[in-house]
C-alpha cells in the first residue's frame, strides 16, 4: 500500500516525514506542478520538492529521505522538468489520499487525481476550515456508491517552514499539540464504523463532552474487503505517535471541528487585517481594543453555532454541557488560551496576506457566514471580516487590479509611477529593468480572454498562475527600483547638507 500526501506545505511536510517514521509503506509527495521539481527551475528554494526532509524541534532534529515524487497533470507536457523525479505510472490507484492542501485549492487538486481513486480508496482531509468535504461530495462524488471512504482530521501543531529548503520547524513542544482524526459514516451504509472501530461499546451513549478513549493497535480486522486500506490508513495514522493522533467517534470530531473554527475565526482574520501578515498572534491580547474584537468576534460565533446546535438536535433539546461548550464565555477562555500557548506564531491566514497567497477565509468566517445564512440569524461581523480580508488579500496579490500606487504602499514601498518618475530623473539602474517587466506584465495580464474561453478548467487555472508568477516578478522589481531609488534620495540629502550656503560661507570664511 502506498500512501500520497497532496499538499507539501507545513503541515503536509510534518505529516509526510512521520509516515516515513511509522511505516514501512512507500510515501508520495503530490506536486502539482513539474516546473517545481529540481533545483535550477523551483522559483525559490520552498519551492522545491524535499527529496530529504529535516524537522526541527526545540533543540533536536531528525531526518526522513526516500519520498517518491509525482506531479499531477503537466509531466506529459514537459519531459525537460523530470529531472529529480521518481519514474511511476502517474494514472496508477490511489489507495490513501492525504489532503493537506489549502481549502481553496482542494477541490481542483483532488478533481485531477478523480480517475485515480475508487470507492475502496481512502481521503484523509487535514485542514483549517469547515464545508470541503460537502464541496467535494457535491462537485465530484456525488454518487455514495462510488465515492472513497473520507477521514476528517483537525490538529493543533504549529509548524512553520524555514528559509532552507526541506527544512521545517515544528513549533509545538515535546508534549503539546494533537491531532484528531474520525471517519465519516460509509457511504453505502455497509458496515457501522462505530461498532467495527469500538466493538461492544454503544459510543453514541457516550457523553459528547467526554468522547471514548481512542482505539487501542491494532484496530480490529476489516470487516470487508473494501475496509482494507481504511483498516490500514487509521492504523498508520494513530501510529504517528510524536503527533498525539487519537480517533474519535464522527459526532465528537464535529464538535472538534466547530470549536476550532470558531478559534480560527477570530485570531485568523485579525492577524491578516491588522498586521498585513507581520502580526503574531499574541500582539491581539497586547491592548484592551484587541480583547474587545475578539470577544465581538466570538459573540457573534457563539450565537451561531448554539443555533446550528440546536438545528442539529431539533426536535430534542441539546444537552447543557454543550451549550455551555460553545457559550461566549467558553469560547473567549479558549481563544485566549490559544492565543497565549502560540503567542510567536504566525497565523496561516496571516501568512497567505504577507505571501500574497489565496486565503481560506471562505472556508472559515465564510463558513459561519453561509451557516448563520441558512439559520436566519444575522452575522454582520463576520461578513465584515471576510470583506476585509478580500479587499486586504486583493490589494496584496500579485495578481491585483489594483493599480500599483494603492497596492504597493501597503508594503512601505512608493507607487510605481512615483518610483518611474524618480529612476528616469536620477538616469540610474532599475529603470529599464522595471520597463522591461513592466511591459511584460502588460502583454500577459491584457490577453484577450477569448485565447482561454474555451480551455478546460486545469489550462485556465495554469494561465492564471502563469499571470500570476509574471505579475510578482513586475512587483519584484518594483520593489527593488523603489529601495534603489530611495537610497538616491537619502545619498542626494546628505550630499545637499554638505554644501554651505552663501551666508553661512561669509559667516566662516568672512567673505
Amino acid at each position: 500500500m502506498r500512501y500520497h500526501v497532496l499538499g507539501v506545505g507545513a503541515i503536509g511536510t510534518l505529516v509526510a516525514h512521520h509516515l516515513r517514521h511509522s511505516t514501512p509503506s512507500p510515501v508520495s509527495l503530490i506536486y502539482r506542478h513539474a516546473r517545481k521539481v529540481g533545483p535550477k527551475k523551483a522559483e525559490t528554494p520552498t519551492e522545491r520538492p524535499p527529496l530529504s526532509i529535516f524537522v526541527k524541534r526545540g533543540e533536536t532534529g531528525s531526518q526522513s529521505t526516500g519520498f517518491d515524487i509525482e506531479k499531477v497533470h503537466d509531466a506529459a507536457h514537459r519531459p525537460d522538468l523530470l529531472t529529480g523525479v521518481t519514474p511511476e505510472a502517474h494514472n496508477g490507484q490511489i489507495d490513501s489520499l492525504i489532503v493537506c492542501l489549502k481549502t481553496p485549492d482542494t477541490l481542483l487538486g483532488v478533481q485531477r487525481l478523480s480517475p485515480r481513486l475508487t470507492s475502496a480508496s481512502v481521503i484523509t482531509l487535514l485542514q483549517n476550515g469547515m464545508g470541503v468535504y460537502d464541496q467535494l461530495c457535491q462537485e465530484l462524488f456525488q454518487d455514495p456508491m462510488t465515492r472513497p471512504q473520507f477521514i476528517l482530521g483537525t490538529t493543533t501543531h504549529g509548524v512553520t517552514r524555514t528559509r532552507s529548503h526541506g527544512v521545517i520547524r515544528h513549533m509545538s513542544r515535546p508534549g503539546e499539540g494533537e491531532m484528531k482524526f474520525g471517519v465519516v459514516p460509509d457511504p453505502r451504509g455497509l458496515v457501522d464504523i462505530n461498532e467495527w472501530i469500538w466493538p461492544g461499546k454503544d459510543v453514541s451513549a457516550d457523553h459528547i463532552i467526554t468522547p471514548p478513549p481512542s482505539p487501542a493497535l491494532p484496530l480490529p480486522p476489516p470487516p470487508t474487503a473494501s475496509f482494507v486500506n481504511l483498516h490500514n490508513t487509521l492504523n498508520t495514522l494513530l501510529s504517528l505517535s510524536e503527533l498525539s493522533p487519537s480517533l474519535l467517534p464522527m459526532p465528537h470530531l464535529h464538535h472538534q471541528l466547530l470549536l476550532k473554527l470558531a478559534i480560527n475565526s477570530a485570531i485568523n482574520p485579525l492577524t491578516a487585517i491588522l498586521g498585513l501578515g507581520a502580526l503574531p498572534n499574541g500582539a491581539l491580547l497586547s491592548n484592551d481594543a484587541g480583547y474587545k474584537l475578539i470577544r465581538d468576534i466570538l459573540a457573534e460565533t457563539s450565537r451561531i453555532l448554539l443555533s446550528y446546535i440546536h438545528s442539529l438536535s431539533a426536535p430534542d433539546v441539546p444537552s447543557v454541557d454543550v451549550l455551555r461548550l460553545f457559550s461566549e464565555e467558553s469560547l473567549e477562555r479558549r481563544c485566549f488560551a490559544v492565543i497565549r500557548e502560540t503567542k510567536k506564531n504566525t497565523s496561516s491566514m496571516a501568512a497567505d496576506i504577507a505571501r500574497g497567497k489565496v486565503t481560506e477565509i471562505a472556508n472559515i468566517n465564510g463558513y459561519l457566514v453561509s451557516l448563520a445564512a441558512r439559520l436566519d440569524v444575522p452575522a454582520p461581523t463576520h461578513k465584515m471580516l471576510v470583506d476585509m480580508v478580500k479587499y486586504i488579500s486583493a490589494v496584496s496579490h500579485p495578481m491585483s487590479v489594483v493599480e500599483n500606487k494603492h497596492r504597493l504602499p501597503l508594503r512601505g514601498v512608493r507607487s510605481y509611477a512615483e518610483t518611474l518618475r524618480l529612476q528616469a530623473e536620477a538616469g540610474g539602474e532599475g529603470t529599464a529593468e522595471v520597463a522591461r517587466a513592466g511591459t511584460q506584465e502588460s502583454a500577459d495580464i491584457e490577453k484577450p480572454v477569448v485565447e482561454v474561453e474555451n480551455a478546460s478548467v486545469t489550462e485556465r487555472r495554469e494561465h492564471e498562475l502563469e499571470v500570476r508568477r509574471k505579475a510578482l516578478a513586475v512587483r519584484q522589481a518594483e520593489e527593488r527600483a523603489a529601495i534603489t531609488a530611495r537610497r538616491r534620495e537619502r545619498r542626494a540629502e546628505k550630499e545637499a547638507r554638505r554644501v554651505l550656503s552663501p551666508e553661512r560661507r561669509k559667516t566662516v570664511y568672512g567673505s
